[in-house]
C-alpha cells in the first residue's frame, strides 16, 4: 500500500506544476457569454460613487464567464498623497480577508 501511495506522490509532484501554472484569459463580450453589458456598466458607476464619496481610495473589478474575461475594470487612485491613478495591475493591501477568500478558493 505504500508504494501505491508513493507513485502516486511522485505523479502528483511531477504533474502538478504544469497544471498549476496560470494562463490569462482571453477577452470576451458580455452579449456571447451571457451577461448583461447594462448591469456590468452598472459595476463602474457603483465603484465611481465610492470613489466619489471617499469610501474607497481605488477599486478594480473583474468578471469573468465561460473562460472569458466580460468585464475588467479600475477606477480611483492607488494613492491618494500622490494622486497616482489606479491600473488594473495596481496590488492593493487587504486586512481580515482570510475567510472570503479562502471561501472563493475553495469554490
Amino acid at each position: 500500500m505504500s508504494e501505491v501511495l508513493l507513485s502516486a506522490l511522485i505523479v502528483l509532484v511531477i504533474l502538478l506544476p504544469r497544471v498549476v501554472v496560470a494562463q490569462p484569459l482571453p477577452p470576451g463580450s458580455p452579449g456571447e457569454a451571457g451577461m448583461s453589458s447594462e448591469k456590468l456598466a452598472h459595476i463602474t458607476e457603483v465603484m465611481q460613487k465610492h470613489i466619489d464619496e471617499k469610501r474607497m481610495a481605488g477599486l478594480c473589478a473583474v468578471a469573468a464567464r465561460h473562460g472569458k474575461i466580460v468585464y475588467y475594470e479600475a477606477l480611483g487612485a492607488q494613492d491618494l498623497e500622490t494622486g497616482v491613478p489606479g491600473k488594473k495591475d495596481t496590488i492593493y493591501r487587504i486586512y481580515s480577508m482570510t475567510k472570503p477568500i479562502t471561501s472563493v478558493a475553495v469554490m
